[in-house]
């Protein structure tokens, strides 16, 4: 008899339990379907405008003028694409793209690699006030030498050439503190061991420096791409 009363209470306490769970399970469900709504309105919200330019891009100018304005196309228009592309030298301007970004690239490599090296391991006179010199001219704002800029570029006779485009782009500040800070960074010893056994300062650079700051030179790279890219347009 005592072992079936347990059985009974302890039953008795298993329905009481489960009747008390529903509605904190309801209310978690409740919340989850409210966040998952929410997420659901801001992917759409977010795609939208892309789907707008894609459906646009097939309709005619007179279709895309109307108000109000059609969600889908009444006619695709796979013709659009084959008069804009025909419409400019679109191969042309790809190619002056690729040439000049990686170009400015290339360069902003070597200058910033050979700079921040000197910076970090190399003993010269004014070394400090030269790098603060250096630092000093991040705060200065891309409007103050624009007209220096194009007046070198001019005197050089630098205008309308690939040069004028290339050249300006291939020092970097910010990658130069970054090297350096990197560079700094490496242990001293390591520096020390390749010295003892004969190494110079440029074979050090190319052998053992160069390979460990890799992470970094692809941070530097893609910030003087850009730049150039946007000069192009």
């Amino acid at each position: 008899m005592t072992s079936q009363r347990y059985r009974s209470l302890a039953k008795g306490e298993r329905t009481r339990r489960r009747k008390g769970t529903w509605q904190p399970r309801l209310l978690r469900w409740a919340g989850m379907a409210l966040v998952y709504a929410l997420l659901t309105l801001g992917a759409l919200t977010m795609v939208f405008p892309f789907y707008w330019m894609v459906t646009t891009a097939f309709k005619s100018i007179q279709e895309a003028l109307t108000f109000p304005p059609t969600l889908v196309p009444t006619e695709w228009l796979w013709s659009n694409f084959r008069e804009a592309w025909e419409a400019a030298p679109f191969p042309r301007y790809f190619a002056n793209t690729t040439f000049m970004a990686s170009a400015s690239t290339l360069g902003t490599i070597i200058t910033t690699v050979l700079a921040a090296y000197a910076f970090a391991r190399m003993r010269f006179f004014g070394k400090t006030v030269l790098f603060i010199l250096f630092m000093a001219t991040m705060m200065m704002p891309f409007e103050v030498i624009l007209i220096p800029n194009f007046l070198i570029i001019k005197t050089l006779k630098w205008y309308n050439t690939f040069l004028a485009l290339i050249v300006p782009w291939t020092a970097s500040v910010f990658g130069i503190f970054l090297l350096r800070q990197f560079y700094l960074s490496l242990p001293k010893e390591l520096f020390d061991a390749a010295i003892i056994d004969g190494c110079s300062h440029f074979r050090f650079l190319w052998n053992v420096a160069v390979p460990l700051s890799v992470p970094a030179l692809i941070t530097v790279a893609p910030s003087r791409a850009r730049p150039a890219h946007t000069t192009i347009a």
